[in-house]
């Protein structure tokens, strides 16, 4: 019992770090220098971690030069879905963000797993995305506002990059070709600091080569919040990280993951709640859609 309090206590903490991501968005804006400089110390809180983690449990870090390549892939998709993802949050609703995040990390891998490794199409998966269809197109509505249209953008980039990044580490995963990987841990830790470095990179292209707004100066005050958002960021993640694998070993997959969707889904409702949004009708259909499309594909 104790694991599924683990699993959703990863599930809440997952939840709190895009709180953390929207109140820094609302405080230092959307600029790409306010971004990077997020990412960057998000990135490094989350190394620095994982790096506790290892030496408590006196397991050295491993890195295979496939592995590598992995997480510079994945790193770069993230470096790039980072802006989407504050570009949600200007323009749409946290809730939603959320929503069209988790639904990226499960529908996309679902399909692709049907043609890179031959995975078995049985009847919960089928109904898993048939419901999962069904949720997103209750949220696209192109014949909204402008405003409206424009969040709707960013919620299917946010949604194709986190299914790509997810895709990513299935092929990792199922590694058909037989080269040796890493385990998930220290992949995932060189992911982030690949992610810091390939921000920190970015950041100082745009200080040392782009003007700088006066818009952007004008934003990098109260230093110790700014840190304290970004790398508080970057804290949640990694220990939610660690919740997840703990309980990954007691745990089925195939349960585990609904179990985070699911609830990642409901949580991101009652998190755009504390941002001061409502949940509309679309969106309360949406969750129950999901709930029910990952139950399917846990059972079935």
């Amino acid at each position: 019992m104790i694991y599924y309090f683990l699993v959703i206590l990863s599930c809440i903490l997952t939840s709190c770090q895009m709180g953390f991501t929207k109140a820094y968005s609302a405080k230092y804006g959307d600029s790409m220098r306010a971004v990077y400089r997020n990412s960057v110390l998000s990135g490094l809180a989350f190394v620095i971690i994982m790096g506790v983690k290892d030496l408590i449990t006196r397991n050295p870090f491993e890195m295979t030069g496939f592995s590598f390549v992995i997480a510079i892939i994945f790193a770069l998709i993230n470096a790039i879905c980072i802006i989407f993802l504050f570009g949600g949050f200007k323009n749409g609703e946290v809730s939603r963000v959320v929503l069209f995040t988790n639904l990226g990390c499960l529908m996309v891998p679902t399909i692709f797993g049907f043609f890179y490794s031959g995975e078995p199409v049985t009847l919960g998966k089928i109904i898993c995305l048939v419901l999962i269809t069904c949720a997103l197109l209750v949220n696209l509505d192109f014949k909204a506002k402008d405003s409206n249209r424009k969040a709707i953008l960013y919620y299917i980039v946010i949604f194709i990059m986190n299914g790509l990044a997810c895709v990513v580490l299935a092929i990792h995963q199922k590694n058909k070709w037989g080269f040796v990987p890493t385990n998930e841990d220290d992949l995932t830790t060189m992911i982030m600091f690949l992610y810091a470095v390939i921000c920190l990179c970015v950041l100082g292209y745009l200080y040392g080569f782009r003007p700088v707004k006066e818009s952007d100066t004008g934003k990098v005050e109260n230093m110790p919040l700014c840190i304290g958002l970004s790398a508080g960021n970057g804290v949640l993640y990694g220990v939610a990280t660690l919740l997840q694998t703990i309980s990954l070993a007691f745990i089925p997959t195939s349960v585990q993951y609904p179990l985070l969707t699911g609830g990642g889904v409901v949580l991101g409702g009652l998190l755009g709640v504390v941002f001061g949004e409502k949940i509309d009708k679309k969106f309360a259909i949406s969750c129950v859609l999901v709930i029910a499309g990952t139950i399917c594909l846990g059972i079935l």
